[in-house]
């Protein structure tokens, strides 16, 4: 996996994911991806919130297809459906690498991207603080 090609996809439905992006399909009807990962936001009862930071929003990356055999098998998007492309920030990129990680262990597929090591795929969104401090 190529980590210059992440990209992060907002589409009509709301759903956001994090992919490799491999190529704009011949005729422009799909946009390839690979290790497509898609954010979900996680809901909390009030009771369960009361150890976590008020001031972050959390997500879980899981699979944008489930039950796939191996995460690096291409998916096609329709373009129709994009209504948002970027570039994940460093923190999401992090996140998204140990969650890829793990999933394909999981797989039994434990030899894809090198990734830092994660307790869990979720996500906790908040401003890194600069380099200088």
């Amino acid at each position: 996996m190529n980590i210059e090609k992440l990209v992060q996809m907002k589409l009509v439905n709301g759903e956001e994911l994090i992919a490799c992006y491999e190529n704009f399909g011949e005729g422009g009807d799909e946009i390839s991806v690979s290790y497509a990962l898609s954010m979900s936001p996680l809901e909390f009862e009030y009771e369960e919130m009361a150890d976590l930071d008020q001031t972050r929003s959390y997500y879980v990356l899981r699979p944008f297809i489930s039950y796939t055999d191996d995460l690096a098998n291409n998916v096609g998007i329709n373009p129709n459906a994009v209504i948002a492309l970027t570039t994940p920030s460093d923190a999401v990129v992090e996140q998204y690498l140990g969650s890829v990680n793990q999933i394909q262990e999981t797989l039994g597929l434990g030899t894809k991207p090198e990734a830092v090591s994660s307790a869990d795929n979720v996500v906790s969104l908040r401003p890194l603080p600069s380099k200088e401090d």
